[in-house]
């Protein structure tokens, strides 16, 4: 018989190392996250912890078999119990620890008597937890499989590494001795040696740690990699592949030592110069690039290493001034390079175009636009719609002007007015760079324009429309050597990160990527083809148009011209020995037969599709004509995704859960039916973020956009009901993908309100219906 006590007990293990008891009072549900900055708590147990979302997981009673589940909640960096991921509503046995974010969280014996012996952490924790280095180390040592991987792993680095901050600029590393005896204790020392020992002492590391950014292991593993590449710590750690959170400890790093940060590759692109003694080919490797300096009195580079002192004096003494490092993230600073240092005389050529406009220019071109000549105004859009990051520039005749309209973030904002006679010149000048017929007025046309601006490779898509007041013109700005995505960056939450990596890393399957017009389903493909070994794997695509060039994709252009659409070119691709394919599109039932015959037949394809959501994907290509059982068999994983903007960093401030029902009930109609509709719950008593407007953000409050995803693996009960003709239903499909642990769009999106990332409103104008 189940005895219901007073209070259940908890222990928390912080990211300090500290240890805290808790005692709660009775309830069938605890919700557990982090402490948000602003307005009232509605958690039942709160956590200082970074890395845990604002609702985190809850813990509840299941009455019908008495026992404590843990539910994750679709947080950013997931749950974990024992180690493992927490995918679904799991049993929580007493004993047994819990970890939310970066701290650890002990379920107590609800009798209360007794707290017993704590059990250990399942995982290598900072050190401070542990008491001491040395007790760390000890860790270290009885967690080692033997003692010949013991002696290869642990020797540290070799002598000549330059060394990570000033008073340790004379020391050399030695190499460890032989280990012969594992009977006593190590030392950190004798584990890591002087350069390892010296590392983890570093209060900087302290705090990689800390938040479990890096654990022991992998700090071996980077100092092994030191001595294998003669290269410094810190550029071990920017270039390897295995850490997930690089980003996020050159963030910290920058904080630490109140460096300036470069986090964009426009910003880089910008500044980066070569120079006779650095250029770009050699700056790849050496970590950091000259900059354009600010004054004639200092020099300026950004660099990977911070702490690397021999860099530092080599660029002192080759500029013959002093010099300040600057911090830059490395997949930044990798694209960058490789954008700058691929460029050639020949794209130059063809590109045609160069434009860099000052910012006297500029204001020049505003204060005096009567005055501005047609192909100086026309550079100076380009310009523009480029240093705003638009995908777009509408060029709209109206009965009395020319407006010039531009979209950021997806949304579409005036950029400005132009008098009604620069109509005639500007178009005629649009077709002569788009080699299109300039006397043709009638009918639509298409074209491409190829600029250089700031050193960025432009590739514009041109297209005219007839229209009562004259030829309206759309422009589509590519970046050629924009930013490579990868599946990191989509920042997606644990659940649906570790499913899409195992079916990255399948002999074969059909995953399908569904979402509007400018929801970033392109941007996901191009991550995840960046997942791939390249270097073993044949990678084919054909796609309209190749928006990113990526290195070792053989990329092919669909061209109705020539009769080369995405069933022929798919035909094609299957005589060249693919093992990864990636169509850019499913449009017909051609294409769509051929995707799936291609995954049947041992490849791995990729491919978008018009469709609501990951439902709604199976149901068009069912709509397709494609077989049942055919479709059953091939398709691995469905993708449904958005893109939401994010609140501005300069002007978002807290608004009463109150108020945000009110203003969605007067300003967009929104009230709580449908609200309730849609699955979305406001707290009136908690506090929400939101932009106030300012002029970085264009006065929107958002700046800036992040995909949401619902991510759905097709399971053996979900095949079962595609093959049964007869009783499937899409609403069974649904609940299938949710007995799954499916995180469903608007679910995503919720907790992104949550983390204070964006708003409720946002939410509604991206997702517009129920699902």
């Amino acid at each position: 018989m189940f005895t219901q006590p007073t209070t259940l007990r908890f222990l928390l293990h912080k990211t300090d190392g500290q240890i805290q008891e808790i005692s709660k009072s009775w309830r069938t549900t605890f919700v557990i996250g982090r402490r948000s900055q602003s307005g009232p708590q509605v958690n039942d147990i709160f956590l200082d912890d970074a890395q845990a979302s604002c609702r985190h997981c809850r813990l509840f009673l299941s009455h019908d078999e008495g026992i404590w589940m843990v539910e994750d909640m679709g947080s950013i960096h997931g749950t974990r119990l024992q180690g493992k991921p927490v995918l679904q509503p799991t049993p929580l046995p007493y004993h047994v620890w819990l970890r939310v974010g970066a701290t650890h969280i002990l379920f107590l014996d609800v009798s209360g008597e007794n707290m017993g012996e704590i059990p250990p952490l399942p995982e290598i924790f900072w050190p401070s937890s542990l008491g001491s280095l040395d007790e760390a180390a000890t860790v270290l040592v009885e967690k080692s499989p033997s003692s010949a991987s013991m002696e290869e792993t642990c020797r540290a680095a070799i002598s000549g590494v330059p060394t990570m901050c000033s008073e340790h600029a004379s020391e050399s590393i030695t190499l460890l001795p032989e280990v012969k005896n594992h009977d006593k204790p190590l030392s950190i020392k004798e584990i890591f040696g002087d350069f390892g020992q010296h590392v983890l002492s570093y209060p900087l590391f302290q705090l990689f740690l800390e938040r479990e950014y890096l654990d022991l292991l992998s700090v071996r593993k980077l100092l092994e990699q030191t001595q294998l590449g003669h290269t410094t710590f810190f550029y071990a750690l920017a270039t390897s592949r295995s850490l997930r959170f690089v980003d996020a400890m050159f963030q910290l790093t920058a904080d630490h030592l109140e460096m300036e940060l470069i986090s964009d590759e426009l910003s880089l692109a910008n500044q980066a110069i070569s120079t006779n003694w650095l250029s770009f080919n050699r700056a790849e490797t050496m970590g950091l690039v000259m900059l354009k300096p600010l004054s004639s009195a200092q020099n300026r580079y950004a660099t990977l290493d911070p702490f690397d002192l021999t860099a530092r004096d080599w660029v002192v003494q080759c500029g013959g001034k002093p010099a300040t490092p600057i911090l830059v993230y490395p997949d930044i600073f990798f694209s960058t390079l490789r954008h700058l240092k691929n460029r050639t005389d020949g794209e130059t050529k063809e590109i045609g175009l160069s434009i860099d406009i000052t910012l006297e220019e500029e204001l020049q071109i505003l204060e005096q636009v009567g005055e501005v000549d047609i192909p100086q105004m026309v550079n100076y859009l380009l310009h523009r719609a480029h240093l705003q990051m638009a995908s777009d520039i509408h060029i709209e005749p109206t009965e009395e002007s020319l407006l010039i309209r531009m979209r950021v973030d997806g949304l579409l904002h005036e950029e400005m007015t132009l008098p009604r006679a620069f109509h005639p010149e500007v178009v005629s000048r649009l077709k002569i760079m788009a080699r299109l017929d300039v006397a043709e007025k009638r009918r639509p046309q298409d074209g491409r324009i190829g600029v250089m601006i700031r050193n960025h490779s432009i590739d514009i898509r041109v297209s005219s429309y007839p229209t009562v007041f004259g030829e309206k013109f759309v422009l589509r700005l590519l970046d050629r050597h924009a930013l490579r995505p990868t599946i990191e960056s989509l920042k997606m939450n644990d659940r649906d990160f570790t499913l899409l990596k195992e079916k990255l890393n399948a002999p074969n399957g059909l995953i399908l990527i569904s979402g509007p017009t400018g929801s970033g389903k392109t941007t996901t493909l191009y991550s995840c083809l960046s997942a791939i070994d390249k270097d073993r794997k044949n990678v084919l695509t054909v796609e309209d148009p190749v928006e990113y060039r990526l290195k070792g994709v053989h990329q092919m252009q669909v061209n109705s011209k020539i009769g080369l659409d995405f069933a022929s070119g798919l035909r094609t691709i299957l005589r060249q020995d693919p093992d990864i394919i990636m169509v850019g599109e499913i449009r017909d039932k051609e294409t769509a037969g051929m995707a799936v015959q291609a995954a049947l037949t041992g490849h791995l394809v990729f491919s978008t599709i018009h469709a609501k959501d990951t439902i709604g994907v199976i149901t068009r290509l069912l709509e397709l004509g494609v077989e049942p059982y055919l479709l059953a068999s091939a398709i691995s994983l469905s993708i449904a995704q958005r893109l939401i903007r994010l609140n501005c960093h300069n002007c978002k401030v807290p608004i009463n859960g109150a108020l945000v029902l009110r203003s969605l009930k007067v300003n967009e109609g929104i009230g709580e039916d449908r609200l309730q509709a849609l699955g979305i719950q406001i707290d009136p008593n908690l506090d929400y973020i939101q932009g106030s407007g300012c002029p970085s953000c264009r006065n929107t409050g958002y700046k800036g956009r992040q995909p949401v995803f619902e991510i759905f693996e097709i399971n053996e009960a979900a095949r079962e009901l595609i093959l049964d003709k007869k009783q499937f239903n899409s609403n069974r499909l649904r609940e299938i993908a949710a007995e799954n642990g499916m995180t469903s769009l608007m679910a995503h999106g919720e907790h992104l309100v949550l983390d204070e990332l964006t708003t409720f409103s946002e939410l509604i104008r991206v997702m517009g219906e129920k699902g």
